[in-house]
């Protein structure tokens, strides 16, 4: 059989394998049509069978190359060609404490500066509440992090309490600083020193400072803040690497809006270092990089101009360090990423952000102006009432302050609900308010009353306790007055009888004298009603001498100033007991005696009466100038404290204008005054010249407060006329800072308070609609004429 045999056996050779080549080279035949004349080209096949072209490996080479070129770009933009992250050191603190507001919407501008965090900054936070050694050492292992980057640029940015020590250093307040210890406080060349260390010698460092959210404070002792005259006084405008912009301008403060839930100036910073800078037809160059001169004059413009727009004041940023105007101090953001930013710094808020509800706010302070309504806060809880009022301005200051006083709002918000309930509890319950000493169950401890016996209470106390409502004690007293008019024993006797054993009023001090009288046959042994009456009427100016508070009493009681009249009440008792003593001898020759002693201590009770009001008096005033007067002192020194202008002087009773400065500095003088008289102790408080001299000096330091030029009545009657003149003006941008600086006043009726809170909402929706919604430069949201604070709902809301 013909066919060949590929076995093992066979002699032949084996057929070549597909991969390997034919030995004998075959013509090379046209694979192009430019070789064939267009005709089809041969495929070439692999061993899986598959079809492959010499065109489709050049294809893969080329996407290849491609791809490796773009990568190479991208490394160079990326790597090269894109600036390194700017650093930013935030230092702020919140933990402030009264006499100090909060540090409102410091949390906020910490997440203005976030937003950027990762992109073109680098934030480190560091907060100074806390140890003031403790806190420095964070800011030194901040800046050593910041120092191991090497960068070519920091960002420095200070929001803090801001001040001015004696030698016109300018200083920041911390949280752990003492206000009036100068050594606690931190000055700004300290600060300076420890950010810019050696290994930052060569990087250039911008401050960004806002330290002037207050032009005054009296309770610590500022009259007004020169922090930043000092500022530009004493930072070197031409120092190597270094640069800052303020704020404000000198004697501005520092403007925040709820709407933005940020400080003004640091909202259009961080827009600023977002790009917007760059961006702006007005200051930028579109070079993609923001320059210190090109950030500072964006600052300046748009803060300035949102200021003046929204709150009819000025606030004028300024910068030093004019020689470095071209220094680049970040990246700017592409068009798309830089609006969205600003959207988010913007905010999409349908409402001013507040923990406080009007509702609550107003029911607060509703409850505490029913706890003082009758005077009974101020006699059993002086101190308690004015706590009351500096906590409950505390929490509202705090629910205007943003997201890190919510918690610390919360808190205090139960402490003033408890606090409240306590205080109503005890004014329900008379038998737990505190009281002065009782007058007959003194007397009585003293053996000092005849025939004494247990459960001896006198009219007064009952009333105090509850024991007898005011109504119940009027016909007590008509009923005493016609049994001392008795001059017949049995009908003395007979109508003492008639008095039920288990009525309080068989209980009552009075009673048991009336009693003594009727055993000892008084009214019939001397037969002289007026006599009696007068005696009877002499035990009743003594019960309210020694309690002087009853709901018949226009006087306010205060235990502070019952030792005062302490001496005249037991001098008043001594010739009570005369009295009584003479009347049961029955002896006519006594009779003159007994009108002596009578008139003596009618005159004791009266002194007594008169020099515990005179005192009573003169703590509440002073109370009240502790809790009103360094908020009234601060909102009538302030140069833009008043609307309007034309109405900035006191109206004097002889109609002669004075000047405000010394009117107030006056009425500090004589509280200051009257708080030290009130504090001394005579020597002996038990001589009645000791004490007459005390009231008249009390009484005549009070009448001068009150009633002289320039006076506190009239500084209140001011205020109020101003607080009505705010609720009714046409709306100007202007006052809503006055109302927001009237807030900040204590001594103001819950109505009113509540009012402007609701006018100042209403005026910004007015100005807003006035003004129209911002211009934007160049279409990427920067506004050119500051953008407004709309309202919730506002289609323009977002820029």
């Amino acid at each position: 059989m013909s066919g060949r045999n590929h076995g093992p056996g066979s002699g032949s050779s084996p057929p070549p394998k597909p991969w390997r080549r034919s030995g004998r080279q075959e013509k090379q035949q046209a694979r192009y049509r430019w070789q064939k004349g267009g005709a089809s080209l041969p495929r070439e096949r692999t061993h899986g069978g598959s079809v492959r072209t010499k065109s489709g490996r050049s294809w893969r080479v080329g996407a290849g190359m491609l791809f490796a070129i773009a990568l190479l770009a991208t490394l160079y933009v990326t790597v090269l060609r894109v600036p390194a992250r700017t650093p930013v050191l935030f230092i702020t603190a919140t933990d402030y404490q009264e006499p100090l507001p909060p540090n409102a919407w410091a949390a906020e501008d910490l997440a203005a500066f976030e937003q950027l965090d990762g992109d073109t900054l680098d934030v480190f936070r560091v907060s100074l509440d806390g140890p003031m050694s403790e806190r420095l050492q964070t800011i030194r292992q901040a800046i050593g992090q910041i120092a191991d980057r090497h960068p070519s640029q920091l960002v420095v940015y200070v929001n803090l309490y801001g001040t001015v020590d004696g030698n016109g250093r300018p200083c920041f307040l911390t949280p752990a600083s003492e206000p009036l210890d100068t050594s606690t406080w931190l000055p700004l060349d300290t600060l300076v020193e420890l950010v810019t260390p050696d290994a930052l010698q060569q990087c250039h460092t911008m401050f960004a400072i806002q330290a002037t959210r207050q032009q005054s404070n009296w309770a610590i002792g500022m009259a007004c803040n020169t922090f930043a005259e000092r500022l530009a006084e004493t930072f070197p405008d031409d120092a190597p690497h270094m640069s800052l912009i303020s704020a404000t301008s000198a004697y501005e403060v520092c403007a925040d809006s709820q709407t933005l839930q940020q400080s003004v100036f640091t909202h259009y910073l961080v827009r600023g270092l977002a790009g917007a800078a760059d961006q702006s037809p007005q200051s930028g160059d579109q070079n993609n990089l923001v320059s210190i001169g090109e950030l500072a004059h964006y600052v300046r413009s748009e803060v300035s101009t949102w200021v003046q727009t929204h709150r009819g004041r000025s606030q004028t940023p300024f910068w030093l360090g004019k020689s470095h105007e071209h220094q680049p101090i970040a990246a700017s953001l592409n068009k798309v990423v830089l609006r969205r930013v600003e959207q988010v710094l913007q905010g999409d808020r349908t409402q001013p952000s507040t923990s406080v509800p009007l509702d609550r706010l107003a029911s607060m302070w509703k409850r505490l102006v029913d706890l003082r309504a009758d005077g009974q806060l101020r006699r059993f809880a002086p101190s308690s009432e004015n706590m009351l009022l500096r906590q409950l301005l505390r929490w509202e200051q705090l629910g205007r302050s943003g997201h890190a006083y919510q918690e610390e709002a919360i808190q205090l918000e139960e402490t003033l609900n408890l606090a409240m309930r306590r205080l109503s509890q005890r004014k329900a319950d008379h038998g737990a308010w505190p009281r002065s000493v009782v007058h007959q169950s003194r007397l009585a401890s003293r053996g000092m009353l005849p025939d004494v016996h247990d459960g001896i209470v006198d009219l007064a106390c009952a009333e105090l306790l509850g024991m007898v409502t005011g109504q119940d004690a009027t016909s007590i007293v008509q009923q005493w007055q016609r049994i001392a008019a008795t001059t017949d024993t049995v009908n003395f006797r007979q109508s003492l009888q008639e008095i039920p054993p288990q009525s309080v009023m068989s209980t009552m001090s009075s009673t048991h004298v009336l009693n003594v009288f009727s055993r000892y046959d008084v009214p019939a042994a001397w037969n002289d009603t007026d006599l009696i009456a007068r005696v009877f009427a002499c035990r009743q100016l003594a019960d309210h001498a020694a309690i002087p508070y009853t709901p018949e009493t226009p006087v306010p009681g205060d235990v502070r100033a019952h030792h005062w009249s302490r001496v005249w009440v037991e001098q008043g008792d001594m010739a009570l007991r005369r009295v009584h003593d003479l009347l049961i001898t029955r002896d006519a020759l006594h009779s003159e005696s007994i009108k002596e002693s009578l008139a003596q201590a009618e005159r004791c009770y009266q002194s007594a009466s008169d020099v515990y009001a005179i005192v009573a008096r003169a703590h509440e005033l002073n109370d009240t100038l502790d809790s009103s007067l360094p908020e009234l002192v601060q909102w009538r020194l302030d140069p833009d404290g008043m609307v309007p202008r034309a109405s900035s002087q006191l109206d004097m009773g002889d109609k002669v204008e004075s000047d405000p400065f010394r009117d107030v500095i006056l009425i500090m003088q004589r509280h200051e005054e009257l708080r030290e008289l009130l504090r001394a102790m005579p020597v002996d408080t038990s001589t009645t010249e000791n004490v007459a001299s005390f009231a008249t000096q009390v009484s005549e330091l009070t009448q001068r407060i009150v009633t002289d030029s320039g006076c506190w009545t009239q500084l209140q009657r001011t205020f109020a006329e101003q607080c009505q003149y705010l609720l009714n003006c046409e709306p100007q941008p202007n006052v809503i800072s006055q109302i927001d600086r009237a807030l900040r006043v204590a001594e103001m009726s819950p109505e009113t308070r509540i009012s402007l809170t609701d006018r100042r909402a209403q005026l910004a929706q007015d100005i807003w609609k006035e003004s129209g919604p911002p211009e934007s430069a160049g279409g990427y949201g920067t506004s050119t004429t500051g953008s407004q604070e709309k309202p919730a709902g506002s289609p323009d809301f977002v820029t």
